[in-house]
């Protein structure tokens, strides 16, 4: 049985429209779609009025043609891991313009998180008090 976006609930908060991972798989349409979900139709300029139809009838709908189109048109971008790879790119033109120094630089990473396995700011030595 399906439901249209219309008619669905608010969720009180975010976290509770999210189940927990041991029910995603018997989670149904309204565990993850809310009215909130409308926003990416209205930021894409997407018609809306395939959902109020049956889902199985969607295929002729010429507005879920239409909305198919354009999403499997959008270029899907990691932005984080982009910038982190340009960071890192940056960073280590900035240390050495010599290449074999540069493909020696993830060694000296490496070694040096071996001799100091701790990473976060409690693992580290204290630095002592002058009296």
């Amino acid at each position: 049985m399906y439901r249209p976006f219309s008619t669905m609930k608010e969720p009180r908060t975010r976290q509770a429209n999210k189940p927990p991972s041991s029910q995603v798989p018997a989670a149904t349409l309204p565990s993850f779609a809310t009215k909130n979900s409308l926003r990416l139709f209205e930021a894409l300029d997407i018609k809306t009025d395939f959902l109020s139809a049956n889902p199985r009838k969607w295929q002729e709908e010429e507005s879920y043609v239409q909305a198919c189109r354009r999403i499997e048109g959008l270029r899907v971008v990691n932005d984080t891991a982009e910038r982190g790879v340009a960071l890192i790119q940056s960073f280590n033109l900035r240390l050495t313009k010599d290449e074999e120094q540069r493909q020696f630089l993830p060694q000296v990473v490496e070694a040096h998180r071996h001799q100091q396995p701790g990473t976060s700011k409690a693992s580290l030595p204290r630095p002592s008090r002058p009296q």
